[in-house]
């Protein structure tokens, strides 16, 4: 299953607002998204924008950085090549016409010393004495005299600089409608629940701080609250279960729920996962049970809640 050219396009606006505006790290980049995304989208039946949030989630923000830091270095190099080449160019232009103003500048002197001596007139390149015709066309006239395009199903471009008609077909993807196959939004739901019911702490709080294992200081992308093994954990609002994974490291058991087109929410370290992808689930209903089933040193939940595709600090909407 390939991606159109609106999805494509799509997935390019994204990369830009991660700050990845160069062409070709941007193909580079696409290349690999693309391929993961078409991949998901056969394998789970998935929608596009889930397939491309399990993507992002599976190539991961580092895999990301160290492509764009190696395609930079390679840049560099060519860069750095070009200047050398171009300096033994201008060495050699700054050689031949120091020796044409020594060459041409000792030729001998004009000797005719008559004043009968004849002058040759040098014409003046483009300039004429001669008025122009009264029936000579403006500027104006002659752009009012261009043909119109034939009507071909694309627009006239003419004098339109962002005009392109090989994309008559296109809507931006900031445009409302611009991806048919997109759910219609629903209304903004801030996932304002508590996602382990009860008078559980949370024991780590959102930003930065000393990681327990690693001991070097890391962003908290979420909030940990602690309680015991199997204790329930529930969806914060309605949505859509759009990412789940079970690993043994990182976050462990996983799930992602997408609630509508601003908010998404991700719950790890579940010792015990009780819905599936694409299931539609309701705000305090069940979806799993704590654990320590990733990178953890016991058993709580971690929690992190996206806005708009960036991580926010948690307690701006949990309550008790």
């Amino acid at each position: 299953m390939k991606l159109n050219n609106n999805r494509l396009l799509y997935l390019a606006y994204l990369l830009e607002t991660k700050g990845i505006k160069n062409p070709e790290i941007q193909g580079e980049i696409m290349d690999h998204l693309a391929s993961h995304i078409e991949g998901n989208m056969k394998r789970n039946n998935s929608s596009f924008h889930d397939a491309l949030d399990t993507a992002f989630e599976e190539f991961g923000e580092e895999n990301l950085m160290e492509i764009v830091k190696h395609r930079r270095g390679i840049f560099r190099q060519k860069r750095n090549r070009i200047m050398k080449h171009a300096a033994m160019i201008l060495l050699l232009f700054i050689s031949a016409g120091a020796f044409s103003i020594y060459h041409f500048g000792n030729e001998p002197e004009d000797t005719c010393a008559s004043k009968d001596c004849p002058k040759e007139e040098k014409p003046v390149i483009g300039h004429s004495n001669a008025p122009f015709p009264d029936n000579t066309p403006g500027f104006g006239q002659l752009i009012d005299k261009v043909p119109e395009r034939e009507n071909s199903g694309k627009p006239n471009c003419l004098g339109k600089p962002k005009c392109n008609p090989e994309m008559s077909g296109f809507i931006h993807p900031l445009a409302e409608g611009s991806f048919p196959d997109r759910p219609q939004a629903r209304e903004h739901q801030p996932p304002d629940a508590y996602p382990v019911p009860g008078n559980h702490p949370i024991v780590s709080g959102f930003g930065m701080r000393r990681h327990p294992i690693h001991k070097v200081m890391k962003m908290h992308k979420g909030i940990d609250i602690r309680a015991p093994l199997g204790t329930p954990v529930v969806a914060t609002s309605d949505g859509r279960v759009s990412h789940i994974s079970r690993k043994k490291t990182g976050y462990g058991n996983m799930i992602k729920i997408r609630h509508d087109e601003t908010y998404k929410t991700l719950y790890a370290q579940l010792s015990k996962i009780d819905v599936e992808l694409g299931q539609e689930v309701k705000k305090g209903q069940k979806i799993g049970e704590i654990g320590s089933s990733g990178t953890s040193t016991g058993p709580h939940l971690h929690y992190e809640v996206f806005q708009a595709g960036e991580n926010v600090n948690p307690q701006d909407y949990v309550s008790m």
